[in-house]
């Protein structure tokens, strides 16, 4: 028996050294063309590596360490990165189409343009990470920790980050359309411009508070007309909302989208709102004095009864707006009025 136990031992010690073996030969062919493709490098350590234009596809580095290394521009197509460390790496443009990056460390690292469509990132930990302009349609970032990064411009297009981290992140410009977002963490996250149509948000923190508007059985007749004006203000776009009676004053929303939307006895009063698009919203009996809606597109728009005393209104575009016992910097304006008025 102590003979088994003996020849067991001996021989597993002889797969490790064959298999240890093969990642440093692999990594020395790696080192020497630049090209690995379907290799074994499960746990190997290319800290501070260049390997720029790179072709891993289909290779195995779960558990591996590239820490600081240069892979900008690389083929990394169908890799396996499964808990491997790649804080602070630099991967602008590099391609992970079919590649397992589940549980990957990716804290500081740069992955600008990067297309990660389709790929698994669950539990992935992407803090300070910049992602300026990086694919995500159709990946899985559920519980992803994207806290401070910057995703400017990026593309989560049904994609699934439920219970991801984006507390303090820049999603300015970004699609989020259809994405999945419940129980995902958004407070103090920057959506300026972003787009959230058709995304899923139950129980999700965001700047407005807690959002259960993709929840099941919502009712979105009983929404508070304060939380709307909160998101109004975090995404600077809110066409066709109600937001009847709304305090916006002083709001900072320039180039705001609010074709449609229903501002009725709405407070404007000192806002920004220049370069906004709003036309065909409803301002009756809203209070506009000392708002600037310089170069503003307010075709359409409603004004009946509103005050629009000190407002700014140069280059506004008031084609088709309704003025009727409106009060303009030059009085009261009633050239929009009925004759029934």
């Amino acid at each position: 028996m102590k003979k088994l136990l003996l020849l067991l031992f001996i021989s597993l010690g002889f797969i490790g050294t064959t298999i240890g073996g093969e990642v440093d030969s692999n990594i020395l062919k790696l080192k020497a063309l630049n090209s690995c493709i379907d290799c074994n490098l499960e746990g190997s350590n290319l800290n501070g590596l260049t390997l720029t234009y790179a072709d891993l596809t289909g290779s195995n580095l779960s558990g591996a360490s590239l820490k600081g290394a240069n892979l900008g521009l690389s083929n990394l197509n169908g890799v396996d990165l499964n808990n491997a460390n790649l804080t602070g790496a630099t991967l602008i443009g590099a391609k992970f189409k079919g590649a397992n990056l589940s549980g990957v460390t990716l804290k500081e690292a740069n992955l600008g343009l990067s297309n990660l469509n389709g790929v698994d990132l669950n539990n992935a930990n992407l803090t300070g990470a910049t992602l300026i302009g990086a694919k995500f349609k159709g990946a899985n970032l559920t519980r992803a920790n994207f806290g401070g990064a910057n995703l400017s411009q990026s593309d989560f297009k049904k994609a699934n980050l439920s219970g991801a981290n984006f507390v303090g992140t820049n999603l300015s410009l970004s699609k989020l359309m259809y994405a999945n977002l419940s129980d995902a963490n958004l407070s103090s996250a920057n959506l300026r411009f972003a787009n959230l149509s058709g995304a899923i948000l139950c129980n999700t923190n965001t700047p407005w508070g807690i959002d259960n508007s993709g929840c099941n059985n919502y009712d979105e007749e009983l929404e508070d007309i304060n939380i709307t004006a909160l998101k109004l203000k975090a995404l600077s776009s809110c066409e066709g909302c109600n937001l009847i009676g709304a305090d916006l004053k002083g709001a900072y929303i320039v180039v705001a989208k609010l074709k449609n939307a229903n501002l009725t006895n709405a407070n404007l009063s000192g806002a920004n709102l220049s370069n906004a698009f709003l036309t065909n919203a409803n301002f009756t009996n809203a209070n506009l004095t000392n708002t600037n809606l310089m170069v503003t597109d307010l075709s359409g728009a409603d004004f009946s009864g509103a005050d629009l005393s000190g407002a700014i209104l140069t280059n506004v575009n008031f084609e088709d707006a309704i003025l009727c016992n409106t009060l303009m910097p030059w009085g009261i304006d009633d050239s929009g009025c009925s004759v029934s008025n």
